[in-house]
């Protein structure tokens, strides 16, 4: 059985928004990491809180992205199964 194409462009085009999202995902993970490490070092109690409400933004933005490929997954579970069959 093959793919309509259709669904295969639909397929690859998830799997490139996979790839972005993950790569948005790490990113808002090593930022959200750098300002803890930030926090850590700073002596001034309103730097170091700076620091941690950015790391907590960072962390924010990873779960909106997070979301968003599960939604993305849901989204392919629930993409109605378009199959050209192939004559034997």
């Amino acid at each position: 059985m093959l793919r309509s194409a259709a669904e295969a462009l639909w397929l690859d085009e998830g799997r490139a928004l996979r790839n972005a999202l993950s790569e948005n995902i790490r990113d808002c993970y090593r930022h959200a990491e750098h300002c803890r490490r930030r926090a850590k070092e700073q002596s001034d109690p309103l730097l170091r809180q700076d620091f941690l409400d950015c790391e907590r933004r960072w962390r924010l933005l990873e779960r909106s992205y997070e979301r968003a490929e599960r939604m993305e997954a849901l989204s392919k579970g629930l993409l109605p199964a378009k199959r050209v069959k192939v004559a034997a």
